[in-house]
């Protein structure tokens, strides 16, 4: 899997990133993964951002990870959720006009506040989107995003999460414009330690249909 060190320049701010294409000949589709929460020691190298990562390109599709600015060797300062849909909406642009990658299929995939992020930058052009353990308090506003969203959208979580419930997945899903599919994992917390298989098991296969040429 060759795996390159990029730099983003967002409104400001250089961003570190790292993208990883399947082995053979692109371009590639290609999914954006938004890490978890800065203040909380959230960076693209974490368990649940590896495991999506590794999930898609076992599957013939690019990774794009890359720290938000502030964290890591990325410039600045942790910002707010507003600056952080500026990197993340940045962070789309650039791997779509990648030489190896296929600009009309470049998905997001977002965990925690990465989630909460990704949900805020989710247009009408964007093919796919995955929620991995969406704070529902973080989802406020979210209803209505979501009701103009007409792409593929996965919600998983783990039953365990004390910030999420099905219920509540459940309910924007149903709000959602396009098809949406919500998984909640048996015995996964919030942090996934130990059941990052089945993030991969659901995520992998979520992208690898909605992203299909």
């Amino acid at each position: 899997m060759p795996q390159r060190r990029v730099t983003i320049e967002s409104d400001g701010a250089s961003l570190e990133g790292v993208v990883t294409t399947p082995d053979g000949a692109g371009p590639f589709p290609a999914v954006v993964i938004c890490h978890p929460h800065p203040q909380y020691g959230g960076s693209m190298h974490n368990n649940v951002v590896a495991a999506v990562a590794s999930s898609v390109v076992a599957r013939g599709i690019a990774a794009v990870m890359f720290n938000f600015r502030g964290v890591g060797g990325s410039d600045g300062v942790p910002g707010d959720q507003g600056e952080a849909r500026t990197d993340a909406t940045t962070v789309l642009a650039y791997a779509a006009a990648l030489d190896d990658v296929d600009g009309d299929r470049v998905g997001l995939a977002g965990y925690s506040f990465g989630a909460g992020t990704a949900v805020g930058v989710a247009g009408e052009g964007l093919p796919a989107l995955a929620l991995v353990s969406l704070p529902l308090m973080m989802a406020e506003g979210a209803h209505d995003t979501l009701a103009a969203y007409s792409g593929p959208l996965l919600l998983i979580s783990g039953s365990e999460d004390e910030g999420s419930n099905e219920a509540g997945l459940q309910a924007l899903a149903e709000s959602c414009a396009g098809e949406a599919t919500v998984r909640v994992v048996a015995g996964a917390d919030h942090f996934w330690w130990g059941d990052e298989y089945a993030i991969e098991q659901a995520v992998g296969p979520f992208f690898a249909s909605a992203l299909a040429g």
